[in-house]
């Protein structure tokens, strides 16, 4: 099983959603899934090599220097280095080697959600397709994504796939695992939106829904991942775009996820997609979109915290720039797999308001699971 920081191992596979009012304004937040890798070793002191491939450009703010080692840029350079790991020993120690390559070389980061996937599938196929084997190594590497990899590949590869979607996560029905399902709902609907949260409306409860819109909503809006089909629901022209045309209780998931179609578009522009957020259909939606862009903000700029409190600076509104901060926190404790990481975030800030939302929203994360 993966191995936990501190008390964090005490809630495994936790909600992979959790809306939050603020001001008025409904905004998802999404914090922490499950065990974390245990805090390592840098990979120099484990032997660990970083994959050979040209050098990343800089993550914004940063500043490059002769010392730093190149960081691995492609993304098939880190998914194939962690594979063979994964065959060569397991799993775990598949995930803890790429949670040693984002700990060394952050830009990473960006893409090691989709690698954790890829890891996934392939422990799902080192097993034989032993769904019950594959989980029994999950991590919260990477927000989760060796669990999700390995129910959608379960997913698609059973006799009857629709069917799987329903059952594969019963009777618990845990978020985390209703996440991989909406993940694995858009590959078995070959990538049409609709009909993949068809399968989410089975689900009878409206948290479990909501977890399988939020699996379909972020592979909706992932783009340009090696070997899989972007999907037809997106418009470069109209990034929000289907969000407003949903049914209200997939708004809220489908705006929180648009900001990652955004930044694929305007690379880097976060206080420009903070505006962008702000032409969003409504108040909620608004809120929803903030909250995701703040996530992604601290996503892409792990190792930076001054510039991504900066970013959220620049949104005037004082009640959005909470849910920005809030998106920061919620991610930073994804990143570190721990609730508790929130609070040396909030120890990390400057500003006195950003401070004060930080700690709120860090409480209410550790609250909610102790």
């Amino acid at each position: 099983m993966g191995r936990g920081r501190g008390d964090f191992g005490l809630w495994t596979a936790c909600l992979a959603g959790v809306w939050l009012t603020v001001a008025g304004l409904i905004a998802v937040a999404l914090v922490g899934w499950a065990p974390a890798a245990g805090a390592g070793t840098s990979a120099a002191a484990a032997g660990v090599t970083a994959p050979t491939a040209p050098t990343a450009p800089a993550v914004p703010g940063a500043a490059p220097t002769a010392a730093t080692p190149a960081p691995p840029s492609h993304y098939e350079a880190v998914r194939d280095q962690v594979v063979a790991k994964l065959d060569e020993t397991d799993p775990a120690q598949a995930l803890a080697l790429l949670q040693q390559i984002v700990d060394d070389h952050p830009d990473i980061s960006r893409i090691c959600h989709p690698i954790a996937h890829d890891l996934g599938h392939a422990a799902l196929e080192k097993y034989a397709y032993d769904f019950k084997k594959a989980i029994s190594f999950q991590d919260g590497v990477c927000g989760n994504g060796y669990l999700h990899g390995v129910v959608e590949h379960a997913v698609l590869h059973a006799p009857d796939p629709e069917q799987a979607l329903h059952t594969l996560c019963a009777p618990e029905l845990d978020g985390s695992c209703l996440h991989g399902i909406g993940h694995g709902a858009m590959f078995v609907a070959d990538m049409d939106l609709p009909k993949a949260l068809s399968f989410c409306d089975w689900f009878g409860q409206p948290g479990q829904r909501t977890a399988c819109a939020e699996g379909v909503f972020m592979q909706n809006f992932e783009v340009d991942v090696p070997g899989v089909k972007n999907s037809s629901w997106l418009r470069a022209s109209d990034p929000m775009y289907p969000c407003a045309q949903q049914a209200a209780r997939y708004q809220g998931p489908c705006y929180y996820y648009a900001p990652q179609y955004y930044l694929s578009i305007h690379a880097d522009q976060y206080a420009d997609g903070l505006k962008w957020c702000r032409t969003a259909a409504n108040t909620s939606a608004v809120a929803s979109c903030t909250m995701g862009l703040g996530s992604r903000i601290m996503k892409y700029n792990i190792d930076q915290v001054a510039f991504s409190e900066a970013q959220c600076a620049t949104e005037t509104d004082r009640a959005l720039r909470d849910v920005c901060v809030r998106g920061l926190t919620s991610y930073y404790m994804v990143h570190f797999n721990d609730p508790k990481a929130g609070m040396r975030l909030c120890v990390q800030l400057t500003a006195a308001v950003d401070v004060t939302t930080c700690k709120s929203a860090a409480t209410a994360a550790v609250s909610s699971r102790d």
